[in-house]
Parts: C-alpha cells; sequence; structure tokens
C-alpha cells in the first residue's frame, strides 16, 4: 500500500538560502541547529550531488539510530530535489521505500513556500503504518522550522 502526504510551509527567507541551508547542505546544518535529536551528520558518498548519500545520526533514547538518505536529484534552478532513504530509521520494519520530494517556490515578498512531500510505500501486513507517517512528516516540518529560524537569526548564513 503507497502512501502520500504534503505540507506547504511559508518562509519570509529567500529560496536559495533556505535550498542551501535545507536541502544541499542539509548534513552540515541539522546537527547545529537542533543539536538534542542529531549526534551528527555527513556524507557517506558523492558531492553533494545526484547520487549522494548523506547519513543521519540520532542521539540514543530516540526510535531510530540513523537515517540515510540518497539524494535522486537536484534542481539548483529551480529549488528542487528528490531523495530515497535506502537504509534507516522505519524501513524495512514498516515501510518499504520512502520518498521525499522537496519544492521551493519563491513568494513575492522576497520569500518562498516550501511544499515537502512524503511517499511512503506500507509493507504488507504492518498495521499503525499512519502513525510513522505522521511522525515523520512532523519531524520534517520541525527541521524546516529550525533550518528556517536559524535563517532568519543569521542572515549572512548561506547568502
Amino acid at each position: 500500500m503507497a502512501l502520500k502526504f504534503s505540507e506547504d510551509l511559508v518562509s519570509k527567507n529567500a529560496p536559495e538560502r533556505l535550498f542551501k541551508a535545507g536541502c544541499v547542505d542539509i548534513h552540515n546544518v541539522v546537527p547545529t541547529v537542533l543539536p538534542q535529536i542529531f549526534s551528527g551528520a555527513s556524507l557517506l558518498e558523492g558531492d553533494g550531488g545526484v547520487g549522494t548519500v548523506k547519513i543521519f545520526n540520532f542521539h540514543d533514547g530516540l526510535p531510530f539510530k540513523f537515517i540515510k538518505e540518497k539524494v535522486e536529484e537536484l534542481d539548483t534552478e529551480n529549488y528542487s530535489c528528490v531523495y530515497s532513504v535506502p537504509e534507516g530509521g522505519p524501513l524495512g520494519t514498516v515501510f518499504s521505500s520512502i520518498i521525499y520530494r522537496l519544492k521551493l517556490v519563491p513568494s513575492s515578498d522576497g520569500g518562498c513556500v516550501f511544499t515537502l512531500t512524503g511517499e511512503y510505500t506500507v509493507i504488507p501486513g504492518v498495521e499503525g503504518a499512519e502513525i510513522y507517517i505522521n511522525g515523520d512528516m512532523k519531524q520534517n516540518v520541525g527541521i524546516f522550522m529550525a533550518v528556517d529560524a536559524f535563517l532568519t537569526a543569521s542572515p549572512n548564513a548561506y547568502a
């Protein structure tokens, strides 16, 4: 069973800055802006472009130890990216695949609208997948809000 959820969020930050910090360089940003969740993150393979694999490590006591994300598509001119989860998190126990699509659309006030879409394929027979999806989407919205707040408080970062 495949499930798809989307969330639109508004930012006063320019899409260029939010895309750099929240998509391209996210592995360097989240341990700084959310140190209570992430114990670290790094590139495992690649240079940040398509095919790059990033790992995000969580602190002990959280439901998962890590999650890996692979950049499947990266469009720096149109501020969009697609990444999959090849390992970690609820993959293999709840979901057989997870794909995220991120898109930033410039707004007339110099900010942007950020759209996050999560596509989840549930392993047959697994009950309660919606609980994981709801938590995952809330976590991703929280990450966006933390990165957005960091950029607002640091106007020269990713300028």
